[in-house]
């Protein structure tokens, strides 16, 4: 109940901050991108470095004490069947509460803790990725190994106004035509130049577009 109170309270600031707070334009996107080059590739790099095999992850930091989430999960094979699947980790490791308990976290809790011992992580990896986040003018990142990244591109959240987020999908080749194609829909994504897509994800209310 904890946790989902301090959802709820989240969610309500985020709809009045919706209301009152400015809404980035694609060039604010643009403008970030083109004078944080450089700590948007390093960031990139060290997620793909730090990553173990098999495991994926999502984490958004809200400052430098609070974790607003932090998912991980893992893929994992049926020993009957053979059949791969991903299973995602709950931060209190109560599998039968759900997963509440990945939201809204403080940073040095032993929730944290659990997250990071499931991707072999220390509080050292922990922190140099809120510092290159932070170089980068950015809040989130996910991560994986073992995937299709024409499908699924490290998405590198920008900046949260209400329930929305923007974000940069970043693809680690220049995209084709049929990507371009796929990716340029002028609603959610806007491709930008060589392998990187703006998008925005509107939330449950307001716009879900650009």
């Amino acid at each position: 109940m904890r946790n989902v109170k301090y959802l709820i309270s989240g969610l309500l600031l985020s709809s009045v901050c919706m209301m009152s707070c400015g809404k980035p334009s694609k060039q604010d996107l643009i403008d970030n991108y083109e004078s944080k080059q450089k700590e948007i590739d390093q960031l990139y790099a060290y997620v793909n470095d730090i990553t173990p095999k098999g495991k994926f992850f999502e984490i958004e930091f809200e400052n430098d004490n609070k974790i607003f989430k932090f998912s991980v999960s893992k893929q994992v094979r049926d020993s009957l069947t053979g059949i791969s699947g991903i299973v995602s980790i709950p931060a209190n490791g109560d599998y039968n509460e759900g997963y509440m308990s990945n939201w809204n976290l403080d940073i040095a809790s032993p929730y944290v803790d659990n997250l990071l011992n499931e991707l072999g992580w220390t509080r050292k990896e922990l922190n140099a990725l809120k510092q290159k986040l932070d170089n980068a003018n950015c809040i989130s990142v996910d991560g994986g190994s073992d995937r299709d990244v024409n499908k699924y591109p490290m998405t590198i959240g920008y900046k949260r106004v209400g329930l929305g987020i923007y974000f940069y999908k970043i693809f680690n080749q220049t995209l084709s035509d049929s990507l371009i194609n796929k990716y340029n829909d002028g609603c959610t994504y806007i491709f930008y130049k060589d392998n990187i897509v703006l998008e925005y994800r509107g939330g449950v209310i307001g716009s879900q577009c650009f």
